[in-house]
């Protein structure tokens, strides 16, 4: 079982209505009620597994919130980092992990795809397939000691 400490702002369906207005796409249902639920916070156990990325699994620091606080856990601040560094990507950031690489929700076509990790630590940025949806991707989260 997760547990999300921290969480963020209440978020109301106007926001959840910004929101996909500011990304420009629909919200796969799961996310949105983790939003509705959470909008954001740590969650315990914080560790994932990668496949094929170098040591199998990193940590998600925090995961991002519509209006979060501190400003890095905010989507609104993380969404035109992530679109500027890949414009011709359909990503939406979820969270981050404690390097400073992003987990993001992957569309294509204009619809949800998978999440992905993006190793911004590569040159060039590398992309890992965790998870078929938000759900599955929260469901792997383990301990430290798995």
């Amino acid at each position: 079982m997760v547990a999300f400490l921290n969480p963020g702002p209440e978020l109301d369906r106007a926001g959840e209505d910004l929101l996909e207005e500011t990304f420009g796409h629909a919200l796969p249902g799961d996310y949105r009620e983790f939003l509705r639920s959470y909008n954001g916070g740590q969650p315990v156990p914080c560790y994932v597994p990668v496949p094929n990325l170098p040591g199998e699994a990193t940590d998600v620091q925090v995961l991002l919130g519509w209006g979060a606080k501190p400003q890095s856990s905010d989507i609104r601040w993380a969404l035109p980092e992530v679109r500027e560094r890949f414009p011709e990507d359909t990503l939406l950031p979820i969270a981050w992990d404690s390097s400073g690489c992003v987990f993001v929700l992957r569309y294509d076509d204009g619809e949800f795809t998978s999440v992905e990790y993006a190793d911004l630590l590569a040159q060039p940025a590398e992309f890992y397939y965790v998870a078929p949806s938000f759900t599955a991707f929260v469901e792997r989260l383990r301990s430290p000691d798995w």
